[in-house]
C-alpha cells in the first residue's frame, strides 16, 4: 500500500469549518422553527406551518449531519495523532537495541 501523508491542520481546519455549518444550520433551522406563521391568510395557514415544520428538521438533520462530520473528523486526526506517537515510542524504544 503506498504512503499516505496525512495533513493534521487540515483535518482539524475541515473538522472546525464542519462545525461552524452545523452551527449556521442550526440557527437557520430554529428561526424556521420559530417563524410566526400568523400574518398569513388562513387558507394558506395550514400549508404554511407545513411549510415551516418540514424544513425546521430538514435543516435540523443537515446540521446533525454537519456536526457528525465534524466529530469524524476530529476523530480522525486525533486517532492518527496518537498512533504516529505511538509508533515513534515504539520506534525509539526499539532504536536502542540497534545503537
Amino acid at each position: 500500500m503506498p504512503e499516505q501523508f496525512v495533513d493534521i491542520p487540515v483535518i482539524s481546519n475541515a473538522a472546525l469549518l464542519w462545525l461552524d455549518q452545523s452551527q449556521a444550520v442550526t440557527s437557520a433551522s430554529s428561526a424556521v422553527a420559530n417563524a410566526d406563521s400568523s400574518g398569513f391568510d388562513p387558507a394558506v395557514g395550514a400549508a404554511v406551518t407545513a411549510f415551516l415544520s418540514t424544513w425546521s428538521e430538514a435543516t435540523q438533520g443537515i446540521a446533525e449531519r454537519a456536526e457528525d462530520t465534524s466529530d469524524a473528523l476530529n476523530a480522525a486526526w486525533t486517532a492518527y495523532i496518537d498512533n504516529d506517537y505511538a509508533g515513534q515510542e515504539e520506534f525509539n524504544r526499539l532504536f536502542g537495541y540497534m545503537s
